[in-house]
């Protein structure tokens, strides 16, 4: 998107002299654009997936008391929204007493997050539900895909993608849960806001889904694992069954190793290493 185009986007929405305009945009997901006016600082996104805008409205617009952007234009290709003051958290460096606050602070938001209830499974459609009736039906839909990959590459041997095979047929119990409620399904430390040694904001919402929320603590415990930060902020989430958490870690670490791989980042190695701490 040039910066006309982006002009003419925002000058559509909201009447107001834009000053300056910053390119934010991390990836060919989405555009986003740090807009300056004379008034105040905002932020437009235009998403590959014009679903992804809706799922960022219907986040913000349903997580009001919690610090999410609150939404000033709505279009069905774009959305303006508050600009969050702060730093992402990847880019901050922490003292030992500032890493545990800020983590048990980001737990205990996520188990906010947690407390709307929604129907179905998987990313969040223009219904405002989940893609899939049942969880079986997802999970053994991209378990198949996942394994068939992984045969055909060399990331795991043959023994071993028969232990990944146990492993899930040992704990599939956990895919009869009914629970479906919002999940930010990419709670990472690029998508939290740290403004004044607090959480200021949690933002991009465009991966938004339906289902059990141990499925959502699992991106957690993968970028945090063997770390004090997982211990933290699940201190500020709560209970959870941790054996259901790794199970989902399992099922997440199948996708990120063959997305890494994808993409030529050598990241896949250290996915490998917690998938197969995980089965073994």
């Amino acid at each position: 998107m040039n910066e006309d185009k982006t002009v003419r986007l925002f000058e559509d929405s909201l009447n107001e002299t834009i000053i300056k305009i910053v390119d934010k945009s991390k990836g060919a997901e989405q555009l986003v654009k740090i807009i300056e006016t004379t008034k105040g600082k905002y932020i437009l996104k235009m998403p590959r997936e014009k679903v992804q805008v809706f799922r960022e409205i219907f986040a913000c617009e349903n997580l009001k008391n919690l610090p999410v952007p609150k939404i000033f234009y709505k279009h069905k290709d774009f959305v303006v929204e508050e600009y969050m003051e702060g730093i992402d958290l990847d880019e901050v460096k922490l003292s030992p007493k500032q890493e545990k606050e800020i983590y048990c602070q980001m737990g205990n938001i996520l188990s906010n997050i947690h407390k709307t209830r929604t129907e179905g499974f998987g990313f969040i459609g223009l219904n405002g539900k989940g893609e899939y009736l049942s969880l079986k039906e997802k999970i053994y839909k991209e378990f198949q895909e996942s394994l068939n990959f992984f045969k055909k590459g060399n990331f795991l041997s043959l023994e071993e993608i028969e232990k990944a095979k146990e492993y899930f047929n040992k704990n599939e119990s956990f895919l009869d849960s009914t629970e479906s409620v919002l999940l930010h399904f990419d709670y990472e430390d690029w998508n939290i806001r740290i403004n004044d040694g607090r959480v200021a904001g949690i933002i991009d919402f465009g991966d938004l889904s339906a289902g059990p929320k141990a499925y959502d603590l699992a991106r957690p415990f993968i970028s945090y694992y063997g770390s004090r930060k997982f211990d933290y902020f699940m201190e500020g989430y709560g209970k959870a069954n941790m054996e259901e958490v790794k199970y989902y870690a399992f099922l997440s670490l199948l996708w990120m190793v063959i997305y890494h791989y994808l993409l030529g980042d050598t990241n896949f190695k250290e996915k490998l290493k917690i998938l197969r701490s995980i089965i073994y």
